[in-house]
């Protein structure tokens, strides 16, 4: 995970920084037709050219940014997860379990979504 390592050392939580990590890695194994770049700061996974999901971190959460589209369409199971969304993204707490069913079906969403589109971000967003 070594474009990660330099993200990885600035999360000073060690637990967020566990989970940080195994989300990473579960994404690029799951999905290795993503690309993983750093881009303003965060770990974003590309596919033909446009964002799938982007990762960030605060002290105490972890930033989940799907784009406004697929957290409307998967607001219920964010929530139901006791997760806080936010207007652009949802946040997993130190505390809460990470739903790797939920970041698949998402993530898989976006895929086929955003399926021949040249933009990096959608223009709705």
């Amino acid at each position: 995970m070594s474009l990660y390592d330099a993200f990885l050392k600035n999360i000073t939580s060690p637990r967020i920084k566990e989970k940080f990590a195994d989300i990473l890695t579960f994404v690029e194994e799951t999905y290795p037709e993503l690309t993983p770049v750093i881009k303003w700061n965060q770990p974003i996974f590309v596919h033909e050219k446009t964002a799938i999901i982007s990762f960030s971190t605060a002290k105490a959460h972890i930033n989940v940014g799907p784009e406004v589209v697929a957290l409307n369409r998967f607001e219920d199971r964010i929530l139901k997860c006791g997760y806080k969304r936010t207007k652009m993204l949802f946040q997993i707490k130190e505390k809460d379990p990470i739903d790797y069913d939920l970041l698949k079906d998402i993530i898989d969403f976006n895929i086929e979504d955003k399926r021949g589109m040249t933009s990096f971000w959608r223009k709705d967003t």
